[in-house]
């Protein structure tokens, strides 16, 4: 379970760029520090500047969260709280694959199954071609994608590009994104 994110605590302490998905800390009053100097030293160094920072998970997916608190939060759920006002669905996916692009156009509501469908390439992908591998007992390449926690098997090709073609079709007529299986595009953090 998700932990409650405040909307009117977030709003308090951020400001959210929606166009650009930046967020910056507002300036704080001297109210909520408990000596001047704190409140000076806390205003010069962070109040109008981003927020957060890009954290890299156990499998090398980058994200950014900031911090509240003893907290660390993803920058995406906090964008959805910012935006709606409402608690983020268990799943947010983000459309372009680079999950440290929170600009809201590029936020949807997900769940696991259909953000699977948008996946980028696998760092471990040998082939280059997401559903395609090579099968040297049988000199062929093999074509198969995963739909709703099942396996299909596509198919033995001799031509790579055969294969690639057969997992772009099942991928097309099955509701995965256009750039389902595609390296990440955007790099700059």
């Amino acid at each position: 379970m998700s932990k409650f994110i405040d909307p009117q605590l977030i709003k308090g302490l951020l400001h959210y760029n929606a166009e650009t998905g930046v967020f910056t800390w507002k300036p704080r009053p001297i109210e909520s520090f408990k000596s001047r100097q704190a409140f000076l030293t806390w205003n010069k160094r962070f109040a109008n500047k981003r927020a957060g920072s890009v954290k890299t998970g156990e499998l090398g997916y980058k994200r950014r969260k900031i911090k509240i608190g003893s907290s660390y939060l993803m920058e995406h759920r906090l964008a959805w709280v910012y935006m709606t006002g409402e608690q983020p669905p268990v799943e947010i996916d983000h459309e372009n694959r680079d999950a440290t692009d929170n600009r809201w156009s590029n936020l949807k509501a997900s769940d696991h199954l259909d953000n699977a469908r948008n996946q980028s390439l696998s760092r471990n992908n040998k082939s280059g071609i997401s559903g395609v591998s090579w099968k040297s007992d049988l000199g062929k390449w093999r074509a198969r994608c995963m739909k709703n926690r099942q396996e299909h098997h596509l198919g033995y090709f001799i031509q790579k590009s055969d294969a690639e073609q057969a997992v772009k079709e099942f991928r097309a007529k099955n509701g995965f994104s256009a750039g389902h299986g595609t390296p990440k595009t955007r790099t700059d953090l």
